[in-house]
């Protein structure tokens, strides 16, 4: 690990000192976190998950190579049990406040901004995993596995994720995305998919002074031919601003969410005036091809819409950070077999994909070109080799490919064993009897 904090300050004068044992340790003893003198502790437990991550997920047994200490599986399994999920959590903001450049981030017209979206991890199929985050409906128990939901906020100028909620299965976006409002100040800009836009979620930021740009949720109908088609409508046209671009005011729903007070939802007001932005994308490759924004950002003069379209355009590499997250780095299956320890993996994968990002954004200052071109898996590979002493190499760049895009299909096949549809009990059961399971 000492090689790769000396590689890291090649790329952040910041790093070697947030990952160094005593501001780690100093952290702990911040949080009230007492431990007793031995190998794993809380500093060492922060390196070690590192590395796994770095090298792969590393096998338990190999990690003491890795880190050139002398300890047992099981001891490291008990020490990451002990480890809080306060100190990562912690640890990745203390990261995110000295390496996400401050007041020299760019920002979208003065505002800065951020990107919102969740995805999904499979876990193994243990009882206090199925009680803490549960099963897809489809799924009966026993014969699949548990699913943590996960809602993310990135920083739209550096890629560094600011934090990440964990949460059950079945639970929707548009309940979890309040968690996020302490963490953004005045001015900032939320941008997120259409599980996003709702009245509700519209009218709490406005409260705190935030704004949003999210597409227009499904269920929400609007027009943008003519001021006479909106007398059945919850919306009202206020003005035309141009082609694909109104005002429009938005009524609150008379009946309360279930998952909100009363109280609570009276105190909203009972109008909005919101900016509808209508386009169109010709271009293959794309399964939608008309697109309605919501944003409230009203000014089409400061607020061109040309530039809030492709501010939104830009959301999508949220879904290359997830592949990068999920495939990359081997997150979308977890191996802890307790809720403590899936969310400290988590925590752990978070902090090494903000890593990477800085190596990436420090390589494309470099080679002066867009971070989005920067390979991620090349900058694992640099962090994992580079020696300390070298400053950061030309990573590889990925070629530029504009218009392209891939047919929604498989081409590797799979085996041809059936899913399973009965416990593993009840299967080795049917088959001891003769029976036919009606499998391959």
């Amino acid at each position: 690990m000492t090689t790769i904090i000396a590689a890291l300050q090649r790329v952040n004068d910041h790093l070697p000192e947030l990952l160094s044992e005593r501001f780690i340790n100093s952290l702990a003893t911040k949080l009230g976190i007492n431990w007793r003198k031995r190998i794993l502790h809380p500093a060492v437990m922060v390196h070690v998950l590192i590395m796994q991550i770095l090298f792969c997920n590393a096998a338990y047994t190999h990690l003491p190579r890795l880190s050139h200490r002398r300890f047992t599986a099981a001891a490291f399994c008990k020490a990451k049990q002990r480890l809080p999920l306060a100190l990562l959590d912690h640890l990745i903001a203390a990261i995110w406040r000295r390496c996400s450049h401050g007041e020299d981030a760019v920002r979208f017209h003065g505002h800065r901004t951020f990107f919102a979206d969740g995805s999904s991890v499979s876990m193994p199929d243990t009882p206090s995993l199925q009680e803490r985050f549960g099963l897809p409906t489809s799924i009966k128990p026993g014969c699949g596995f548990p699913v943590m939901k996960l809602l993310m906020l990135f920083d739209a100028s550096t890629g560094l994720i600011r934090q990440v909620f964990q949460n059950p299965y079945r639970s929707h976006e548009s309940r979890l995305i309040h968690q996020m409002h302490p963490l953004l100040k005045k001015g900032d800009l939320l941008v997120a998919d259409r599980g996003f836009c709702s009245f509700l979620h519209l009218a709490n930021l406005l409260g705190q002074r935030l704004h949003g740009l999210f597409r227009l949720h499904q269920r929400i109908k609007t027009t943008f031919e003519s001021a006479g088609r909106w007398a059945n409508m919850r919306q009202q046209l206020v003005r035309i601003l141009g082609p694909g671009d109104q005002l429009v005011v938005y009524r609150k729903l008379r009946v309360c969410p279930k998952w909100i007070s009363q109280a609570d939802y009276d105190q909203l007001p009972q109008e909005l005036i919101l900016r509808e932005l209508y386009y169109r994308v010709n271009r293959g490759g794309f399964r939608s091809r008309n697109f309605t924004l919501v944003t409230t950002l009203l000014d089409p003069q400061i607020y061109p819409a040309a530039e809030l379209v492709e501010l939104y355009g830009r959301r999508w590499q949220v879904e290359l950070n997830f592949r990068h997250l999920k495939t990359t780095l081997k997150m979308e299956v977890l191996h802890g077999k307790s809720p403590k320890m899936v969310q400290t993996e988590i925590l752990a994968y978070v902090l090494v994909y903000n890593l990477v990002q800085l190596v990436i954004h420090e390589a494309a200052r470099k080679q002066g070109v867009s971070p989005e071109r920067i390979s991620f898996v090349d900058a694992v590979r640099w962090i994992t080799t580079a020696d300390g002493h070298d400053d950061l190499s030309p990573l590889l760049m990925n070629p530029l490919r504009p218009g392209r895009f891939e047919p929604r299909v498989r081409k590797r096949r799979h085996t041809g064993y059936s899913y399973m549809m009965r416990p593993r009990a009840k299967l080795k059961a049917m088959i001891a009897r003769g029976e036919n399971i009606g499998c391959k």
